[in-house]
């Protein structure tokens, strides 16, 4: 992989992509940074997913951004087209976190209006970290928290994402990537 702006005359390194997808030091707020795949033409998926854009340099800024992040935040309706599940980090991912001050994994945040998600989902089901469900005052959460889900409320008939985003960082939650489409 190699950079285009600024140019670089050789590969970029596992350290080099650290110091370039690093967030700010010293947060006392939410910092967002947004990650997603897309084609020439603007399309961000194929077949319903992002997989078929996805090429292995893709995948490694994706990875690194999730083990730079102390929450992966993620809109209900990508969540479930890209079937998510809790992420999932081998020991060289788990030494990186270790290394740059991070305990564990990150949870998923899944942000939805009405919380119209299933909580026999591998989002659920498959994860070390219970998900965080982001969603209204008046939804029906007792399922999604039942199954394990922590649920921020945010807004009363749609999601206030600002809002959102102060919950989260109240939580120490602060460096946040923000995947799909």
């Amino acid at each position: 992989m190699r950079s285009v702006w600024p140019l670089s005359t050789g590969e970029l390194t596992g350290e080099d992509l650290e110091g370039i997808y690093a967030y700010p030091a010293n947060l006392d707020r939410a910092w967002v940074q947004v990650n997603f795949v897309a084609s020439a033409d603007g399309a961000v998926e194929v077949d319903t997913t992002s997989a078929g854009l996805s090429h292995t340099a893709d995948r490694r800024v994706f990875l690194l951004g999730r083990d730079l992040a102390d929450v992966i935040l993620v809109g209900a309706g990508t969540a479930r087209a890209e079937d998510y599940r809790g992420v999932v980090a081998g020991p060289k991912r788990l030494d990186r976190r270790r290394r740059l001050g991070f305990t564990g994994v990150p949870p998923i945040a899944v942000v939805t209006r009405t919380a119209d998600l299933d909580p026999a989902s591998r989002l659920f089901t498959e994860t070390v970290v219970p998900p965080i469900v982001v969603t209204t005052e008046s939804a029906d959460t007792g399922a999604l928290e039942a199954a394990g889900a922590s649920v921020l409320r945010a807004g009363t008939a749609d999601v206030d994402l600002p809002h959102a985003l102060d919950l989260l960082g109240e939580r120490g939650l602060r460096r946040i990537a923000c995947e799909g489409g």
